[in-house]
């Protein structure tokens, strides 16, 4: 168990997903493993663009268009986070793997999030510029 700063630190860093799964690669656990995989930023973009998805064909997120997964190659690693697009065009990606917090995602636009400029979370998050 992480203290909180500790935790507070990889929250805010948006490293919280990459020190949990290095943690379950040291246990022995790695792709292939449905409990690795369920963890992994592949398995929560899944999770999470399926529940917006849902929830947009419910009348529950009327200004958004439509969400999807999305990847990207960063210095040799790959990545995956949820991406939506807006009624206005607009697009959004969120990186629920970046804080592994439910309630605050960090929160890029997707040009900025294809080229790891820095996001934001959620929890400080008052729209872009």
């Amino acid at each position: 168990m992480l203290n909180p700063t500790t935790g507070f630190l990889l929250e805010f860093s948006h490293l919280a997903g990459s020190v949990r799964n290095a943690a379950m690669m040291l246990q022995g656990k790695y792709v292939g493993d449905k409990e690795f995989d369920e963890k992994i930023c592949l398995g929560i973009a899944l999770v999470t663009f399926k529940a917006i998805l849902k929830a947009i064909k419910q009348g529950k997120l009327p200004e958004i268009h439509t969400a999807s997964s999305i990847h990207r190659v960063h210095w040799g690693i790959h990545h995956e986070a949820t991406w939506i697009r807006m009624k206005d065009d607009s697009e959004y990606v969120f990186d629920w793997h970046a804080t592994l917090k439910m309630r605050d995602p960090a929160i890029s636009k997707a040009e900025d999030w294809l080229i790891a400029k820095t996001a934001i979370n959620f929890v400080l998050f008052s729209g872009f510029k």
